[in-house]
């Protein structure tokens, strides 16, 4: 019986985050910040923010070690992340929520904490300064392979059972939201975009001082994340709706955060696009 071929396109934003975006579940329209371009048809999400080999351990003569480790990993966790995003979504739609004062439940902000964090560190360029990192500290002592492997392992240790108390980048990523608040702000229109860059971070340019975490969730929905100090009391954990003011902030974010790419479910329009370009020249 043949074996499945490994995965080769390995995406730094996962798919099933992308398809949130997706009026079909396949497909999104994207916008080109840097030649100002908008696809003039929807495009597969399998066909964006991907690397070839971006996860793959290599051994001393560089050819692939336990191969799709990482990748497949990612598949199991992006499930949960997936049913996260399902179910935050359908609570989202009950009236009654918008009163409760604890909408995430425990298992639900871990996720999203959690699938935060993994953001973050399998960004390409986070693996690549964690690479350049290993090879500036170890000098002569390691190679370029090694020096990869190790940032992989200390990024994404997500193919082992995972280990609160062990030393690596992704569980003090994860520690930074510890003392974070959460909302989620919905709105009945589908106005709310992404990028190839989605889980914006303010302040000070230092994850160990941020002042707030915003991401969207879909065309509908975004996160915000606050230090409690920093967090009204009563709105430590809250379903809001959105203003106007709301998701200009979260879209301007999305704009000026964005490496290339601005992903969303409709069509950007003439006006739109001349307001991103507003945007991007203010920064």
């Amino acid at each position: 019986m043949a074996q499945n071929k490994p995965t080769t396109d390995e995406h730094y934003i996962p798919q099933c985050y992308l398809k949130q975006f997706s009026s079909d579940g396949e497909r999104i329209y994207q916008y080109d910040v840097l030649l100002g371009k908008q696809t003039p048809v929807p495009v597969p999400t399998k066909s964006v923010c991907y690397q070839k080999h971006l996860y793959e351990f290599r051994d001393s003569s560089g050819a692939f070690a336990y191969r799709n480790l990482i990748e497949k990993s990612f598949g199991i966790y992006e499930g949960e992340f997936a049913k996260t995003f399902r179910s935050i979504i359908s609570k989202s739609r009950i009236e009654a929520n918008y009163h409760t004062l604890c909408f995430l439940s425990p298992k639900e902000k871990a996720l999203l904490v959690f699938f935060l964090s993994t953001m973050i560190v399998r960004n390409p360029d986070i693996l690549q300064t964690a690479q350049e990192t290993a090879l500036e500290f170890f000098g002569d002592q390691i190679t370029e392979v090694s020096a990869r492997n190790l940032a992989l392992q200390t990024c994404l240790p997500i193919y082992k059972t995972l280990d609160a108390n062990e030393r690596n980048i992704l569980n003090s990523v994860i520690h930074f939201f510890d003392d974070m608040s959460s909302q989620i702000g919905i709105t009945d229109k589908a106005v709310l975009w992404t990028s190839d860059n989605p889980v914006i971070l303010f302040g000070n340019n230092h994850p160990a001082n941020l002042d707030e975490v915003v991401m969207s969730i879909s065309p509908h929905m975004a996160l915000y994340m606050k230090p409690y100090k920093n967090t009204r009391k009563g709105m430590y954990n809250r379903l809001t709706d959105l203003r106007p003011e709301d998701i200009r902030y979260v879209n301007s974010a999305i704009v000026a955060h964005c490496k290339r790419w601005i992903y969303s479910q409709t069509p950007l329009t003439d006006k739109q696009i001349k307001w991103i370009t507003k945007e991007r020249a203010s920064y």
